[in-house]
């Protein structure tokens, strides 16, 4: 039985490891993320962080992401939002109008690979 499965919980994407351990739960939102100062700055509403977080914490997963689409002019990629308590926050903003929409999903791929690959990010005072 997985690890998750007597949570009431039901992330869009849970990735875990071969001995079942979570190693990033994803959210899919509908809703682009808009630039407030640069797209540097821009972060997920509220709401979609603490979804997230509440998902990494009932999972014992400190990696969280929501996938949102880009609007117009915005730059595609992974950025972290940030952190709350054990938990690192991460968006991806994927192109669905790019030219070649199997290279943009290749390369959101190749983001998430490096996201549970990496080190958990320091804390930044």
């Amino acid at each position: 039985m997985p690890s998750w499965a007597g949570n009431r919980i039901s992330p869009d994407i849970l990735i875990e490891d071969t001995a079942g351990r979570t190693q990033a739960v994803i959210d899919v939102k509908y809703k682009a993320v808009k630039d407030q100062g640069g797209q540097e700055s821009a972060h997920a509403d509220r709401n979609a962080i603490e979804q997230c977080v509440t998902y990494g914490i009932r999972l014992g997963c400190d990696r969280v992401m929501s996938i949102h689409p880009t609007l117009e002019g915005q730059r595609s990629g992974l950025f972290v939002s940030g952190r709350v308590g054990p938990v690192t926050v991460y968006q991806y903003r994927l192109d669905l109008g790019a030219e070649d929409l199997e290279q943009e999903s290749a390369k959101m791929a190749r983001s998430l690979q490096q996201v549970i690959a990496s080190p958990t990010p320091p804390v930044i005072d």
